[in-house]
């Protein structure tokens, strides 16, 4: 869906302007995006209800989330390298 390519494309432009910043700060600006659109935490992803598992503090997502940040930050990182 398009709101979900605008939130990667977002995501990605922030990670280009701030390239040391951790990725708990990466999942923060995440969550205030979620928050700001009026998401909430829900045990079940629903668009229609809006509510999302991982909306929560960095340091209580599950191992594979943090896992995945990590790796999505060091794809963008690896990528920006020859442009910086």
């Amino acid at each position: 869906p398009k709101w979900m390519k605008d939130s990667s494309i977002e995501a990605v432009k922030w990670r280009l302007i701030n390239p040391d910043a951790s990725v708990s700060a990466q999942h923060d600006r995440w969550m205030e995006e979620k928050k700001r659109d009026g998401w909430k935490f829900g045990r079940v992803k629903s668009v229609a209800k809006k509510t999302h598992p991982m909306l929560v503090p960095y340091g209580k997502l599950p191992e594979g989330e943090r896992r995945k940040d990590a790796l999505v930050n060091a794809v963008v990182d690896a990528l920006a390298a020859p442009m910086r």
